[in-house]
């Protein structure tokens, strides 16, 4: 894998449904010590909230579900989907109340209502 990554480009590794399989946390403590991941993507909230308890510190992306209170997120340094405004302005009263900046990812309609 090291052979085919592009200088300056991240790499992020999916690891939502318990990592197809392998082990959610295990497969997570392993990018966490490989110097070429930069972040790992989850299926939900709840996902990223385990992992950040289990000591993941890198880059967390929850790509589904917001399944636990969007603080939460915020306080672990967990980046958010933003698909619509309502979810916007959503994320960021809730950012503003507990004084942290919100990172988010943007999630665009790539037709047939396919998001990516």
């Amino acid at each position: 894998m090291k052979k085919q990554l592009i200088k300056n480009k991240k790499l992020s590794v999916v690891v939502k449904a318990n990592a197809y399989g392998h082990g959610l946390v295990e497969i997570a403590q392993f990018c966490q010590r490989d110097e070429h991941v930069y972040s790992l993507s989850v299926n939900s909230l709840q996902e990223a909230l385990l992992l950040r308890k289990d000591g993941i510190t890198k880059p967390i992306l929850v790509l589904g579900l917001i399944d636990a209170p969007l603080e939460e997120a915020i306080v672990h340094d967990i980046r958010l989907p933003i698909y619509d405004l309502h979810q916007a302005y959503e994320i960021s009263r809730v950012a503003q109340l507990v004084g942290i900046s919100a990172k988010i990812h943007l999630k665009i309609d790539t037709g047939l209502s396919r998001l990516g």
